[in-house]
């Protein structure tokens, strides 16, 4: 029963993320002047300089929800 528990404890535990994960998680990042110069986002271009903030960095999904979001709003 003793074993069972300690089995139990080890599927619960959480690795923490090794420092080539965090590296990739990071490299996958970009900023906002990448962004802006990115062929990806050519016709976005003028909302991106108005979303997207100097300093910070993005990924890819997040600004594409982003530009979604803003394009998706209703207009007053």
């Amino acid at each position: 029963m003793a074993r069972k528990a300690v089995k139990e404890k080890k599927l619960v535990e959480k690795k923490p993320e090794s420092a080539a994960k965090q590296e990739r998680k990071k490299a996958s990042e970009y900023s906002k002047q990448q962004f802006l110069e990115s062929t990806q986002f050519t016709q976005h271009k003028d909302l991106l300089g108005a979303l997207l903030e100097e300093g910070k960095s993005y990924r890819v999904a997040q600004v594409q929800q982003m530009i979604t979001s803003f394009l998706k709003k209703e207009a007053n």
